[in-house]
């Protein structure tokens, strides 16, 4: 309620008997009780959003992982599936027979990769400082989160190409397939998958901060 509310309540104590001045002045108390009420509840507000904030961090965090560790099994996998099949090598040239369950495998070893990737970036928000002055004057977090990102993505290419091109040899259906040796490239993009799990907690960690950090420094209107 407004001061002029107040005075309107309360007159001049001068004109006052002592049963009204009391009266006055419990007036005054249940108004000062009634303005401090909403910013309890803000601060209750801004609690609780703080709190669903961090179980949202724990969820994207835990999901994030534990798509890049499916994926990176996924390609292990595959490659100890492609193993299996009869193979003959001579200096970079390798004929090997394809082998289905290899094919698949890889390639939804890259899948979930693309999608861990999809998720982690959608919910981190854009978080790169293009230019290098703007970088500069961006803060730890804001600077972390910009450096994981880059890594991230060329974790995910280089970890993609690998799956990828480990794979499609054996999406065929001849007796042998012959060309340069791609040995391991499953493995080694299922261990990247692992590397680009731990790449995007810490970017998602570093934006989220970030975030919070430019929200507390904005003007309040």
């Amino acid at each position: 309620m407004k001061s002029r509310d107040r005075r309107h309540l309360c007159p001049s104590l001068a004109h006052q008997s002592v049963s009204q001045a009391q009266h006055c002045r419990a007036a005054h108390t249940l108004l000062a009780l009634h303005a401090s009420i909403p910013k309890h509840r803000r601060r209750g507000g801004g609690w609780r959003s703080r709190a669903m904030a961090r179980v949202e961090a724990v969820v994207v965090c835990l999901l994030v992982l534990a798509m890049d560790a499916a994926a990176g099994v996924l390609g292990i996998h595959a490659e100890k599936a492609q193993s299996q099949g009869r193979h003959l090598r001579i200096l970079f040239i390798e004929c090997r027979q394809p082998v289905r369950r290899a094919y698949e495998l890889g390639i939804a070893a890259a899948a979930v990769l693309a999608a861990s990737h999809a998720i982690a970036n959608a919910a981190g928000g854009c978080a790169c400082s293009c230019s290098g002055d703007k970088l500069r004057r961006a803060s730890p977090n804001r600077q972390m989160a910009s450096f994981a990102l880059v890594l991230t993505w060329m974790v995910l290419v280089v970890g993609l190409a690998l799956l990828v091109l480990g794979a499609l040899p054996n999406r065929k259906h001849k007796l042998a397939d012959c060309g340069v040796a791609r040995h391991r490239f499953l493995s080694i993009g299922g261990v990247l998958c692992f590397a680009h799990a731990l790449f995007c907690v810490v970017y998602y960690a570093s934006a989220s901060a970030a975030a919070r950090e430019e929200r507390c420094a904005a003007p309040h209107g």
